[in-house]
């Protein structure tokens, strides 16, 4: 009986950064990569017991490039992606990245940003460092299943910083949001003296914004400011509808992820996904001007993970 036929599709992301591979085989439904060589690799390898085509697309989704298989050593690969060195690779990348952020991040020691949206950037930064650095401490610390409950937190963070980094006006909706969100928790306190602080606070971010960015109109606040939104506008939505879905999952106590049958599908994601929100992070430092000498060798062994 002839194997089943894998399809796979590799196409240009529109953010540019890199490529998406796009398949219903994966786990997640697609899985992004800085390069196409290492999208065709990784597709090639999960098929090896298949007969597989892997179609590469130009942004004019045109087909550019198409490879073919027969497939065979499935066993081999499957030996491979769980052995102890395949995870000890992966993880050692995130820590290497851990270390380049805590460099970067300390050679802007006494420079504070001039702008909102440079602090917020920063800070929003600094927050998937200490996401990336309690990440390695958890797996090294044999933790794994708990490691898991902080990978959402720092995917939720790496769209919110891409959002506000590419498109002003969401910046300040989500300041927004996050103002309501701090006025409701202190009015369930009672602390009235606090509440008015905080509108003092949003009065003076208001007109900072207006100065920062004189072109771009106050917008709608009236609509609920969703993470699925914002992933969609910072070109992120695939990633959202794979990942974020995910590891939503193991955050709310869905039985699926209590019960570790999600782990098989995630112990494989779970380094590289942290490793890509540690890249954007630096990606957001170095914009800022904080140094990152190994930045270009962390993206290359990031591609081959």
């Amino acid at each position: 009986m002839p194997n089943s036929q894998h399809v796979y599709e590799v196409r240009p992301r529109k953010d540019k950064r890199g490529f998406d591979l796009i398949s219903d085989v994966l786990p997640f439904g697609r899985l992004w990569y800085l390069e196409v060589s290492d999208a065709i690799g990784y597709a090639e390898h999960p098929s090896r017991s298949h007969r597989a085509v892997i179609r590469v697309y130009d942004e004019a989704s045109k087909v550019i490039e198409t490879h073919e298989q027969a497939g065979d050593f499935k066993e081999w690969y499957d030996n491979i992606m769980q052995s102890p060195s395949a995870e000890e690779q992966s993880l050692t990348l995130v820590e290497d990245f851990v270390h380049e952020l805590t460099d970067a991040i300390q050679s802007l020691s006494g420079k504070r940003p001039d702008t909102l949206r440079a602090n917020y950037r920063l800070w929003s930064s600094k927050h998937l460092y200490h996401a990336a650095g309690g990440f390695t401490f958890l797996r090294r610390s044999q933790l794994v299943d708990a490691s898991k409950f902080l990978v959402r937190p720092a995917i939720e963070m790496m769209i919110r910083l891409e959002a506000a980094r590419q498109h002003p006006d969401l910046f300040y909706r989500i300041a927004h949001s996050e103002h309501l969100q701090d006025k409701h928790l202190l009015r369930i306190a009672g602390r009235q003296e606090l509440q008015a602080r905080s509108d003092k606070i949003w009065e003076r971010f208001n007109d900072a914004f207006a100065k920062e960015f004189p072109t771009i109109s106050i917008p709608n606040v009236d609509d609920r400011l969703t993470i699925e939104y914002l992933a969609e506008k910072a070109e992120l939505k695939p990633f959202y509808d794979s990942h974020y879905r995910i590891y939503s999952r193991y955050t709310h106590g869905a039985l699926h992820a209590s019960t570790g049958n999600l782990d098989e599908a995630t112990d494989p994601e779970d380094n590289r996904i942290i490793a890509i929100c540690a890249l954007v992070s630096l990606d957001n430092l170095v914009s800022l001007g904080a140094k990152s000498p190994t930045h270009d060798r962390l993206v290359q062994r990031l591609s081959a993970v």
